[in-house]
């Protein structure tokens, strides 16, 4: 009896200190810059030029080859940083359509700490710069891949675009965290959610999700209840072999240059 005693203490005990864990680092967890090329040159991108607000690095920038063409405000995930999305995206750039890859705070060597606003906030200002360089919101296209598809679907809410991509989005980090961990009373801890749902509900513009499926880090049924929720407007398309944003190695480029030119 005091064996199994001592036992159910000691499980208990681990599991407690688990769930303490999860709710003091799960800034960390969710959060995870990783470290790229400095500079777009760097990355083998010098098509694309810093835009900087003092110290701060708002992203890299190049500009649409005619005026027909949009410009890619792109976010990316957690783990991301701007010399991936650069090396993911020079096939857009070929294809004559502007990019602005947004840096978050946090990131890219910014001050401050991320969150779910401070994303938003973010791409808020980048608009701003590309606003005054006489760009307005129906030639700006919002794409986000991962954790960017929470500030691209505020932002899309919002109206402040032409149309949305989602690449290997989730419905909810709730949802999420909640299937990874179902031993964790994630509902009570979490306080990073970022809830797409109620967001992509609102959206009135066309959307393109693109989810691979062989994602074992977001499961596809996620990109399907978003699909649901924005009806109509919505495209979802499901790339063949297709990882955890891998999906422009198994043809999802051509599937996004189309809706692209369509719109």
């Amino acid at each position: 009896m005091s064996l199994a005693f001592d036992l159910v203490i000691l499980l208990a005990g681990a599991w407690a200190l688990a769930v303490l864990a999860l709710a003091l680092l799960q800034g960390p967890l969710i959060y995870r810059p990783e470290t790229g090329a400095a500079t777009p040159e760097e990355a083998g991108t010098p098509w694309l030029r810093e835009v900087r607000d003092g110290k701060r690095l708002l992203g890299w920038w190049v500009p649409p080859a005619s005026a027909d063409r949009p410009v890619l405000l792109a976010f990316y995930g957690n783990k991301g940083n701007l010399a991936r999305l650069a090396s993911k995206s020079t096939p857009w750039h070929h294809w004559g359509f502007g990019l602005f890859l947004v840096a978050y705070r946090g990131y890219e060597g910014n001050p401050g700490t991320p969150s779910e606003h401070s994303l938003t906030e973010d791409g808020l200002t980048a608009l701003e710069w590309l606003r005054a360089e006489g760009y307005t919101k129906d030639r700006i296209v919002l794409y986000g891949e991962s954790l960017g598809s929470s500030p691209a679907c505020r932002l899309a809410a919002k109206g402040l675009g032409a149309a949305l991509i989602l690449e290997a989005p989730f419905s909810s980090l709730l949802e999420l965290a909640c299937e990874r961990h179902p031993w964790a009373p994630v509902r009570l801890l979490l306080r990073h959610r970022h809830d797409n749902r109620p967001y992509l509900a609102g959206v009135k513009m066309p959307v393109l999700i693109l989810h691979g499926d062989a994602d074992h880090t977001t499961p596809m049924k996620h990109s399907h209840r978003l699909a649901q929720l924005g009806g109509r407007n919505v495209q979802l398309r499901i790339i063949p072999g297709g990882g955890h944003l891998n999906l422009h190695d198994h043809g999802a480029g051509r599937v996004l240059s189309d809706f692209l030119t369509g719109l």
